[in-house]
């Protein structure tokens, strides 16, 4: 949540014109990823206990189940929905199940005496992303912010 929307603001303020927010769920705002017994001293050593007295095999399920996903300090949150409101930055939901590079037509003139263009009919590949639900993207650069 957190890492993902600061570098979509980041790619903002660098200028960059067409950013797409990926996200597998939606966003939430929250300051913390963690319930507040864990930021609790009365109540962290029974978190801790409960977690260690698992068997090492269940931890990492009870760590899935204990923790938000998608979450984002209310401020960053406010500047992201700035940007979506004015065009900056659109949002999508959803899993990107296969991701390949695929070469596009040339668009500049190819002649024997260009030299606009040194490639063989074809620019530069386009990254495309396809989603779960089967739609299809296309990104030039795919940044990964898990966190």
């Amino acid at each position: 949540g957190l890492s993902a929307v600061q570098v979509a603001l980041l790619a903002v303020s660098m200028g960059v014109e067409d950013v797409v927010l990926t996200c597998r769920h939606p966003l939430t705002a929250r300051h913390f990823d963690l319930p507040s017994t864990w930021l609790d001293p009365r109540r962290v050593n029974e978190e801790l206990f409960r977690f260690h007295s698992l068997p090492m095999e269940d931890r990492l399920a009870w760590i899935d189940t204990a923790r938000f996903g998608g979450t984002v300090p209310p401020v960053y949150l406010q500047k992201l929905q700035l940007c979506m409101k004015e065009g900056r930055v659109s949002f999508r939901e959803g899993t990107i199940t296969d991701a390949h590079l695929r070469s596009v037509p040339c668009p500049l003139p190819l002649g024997k005496d260009s030299t606009m263009c040194d490639c063989p009919g074809t620019a530069p590949e386009d990254l495309h992303l396809l989603f779960e639900d089967g739609s299809e993207e296309v990104a030039d650069v795919v940044i990964l912010a898990t966190g």
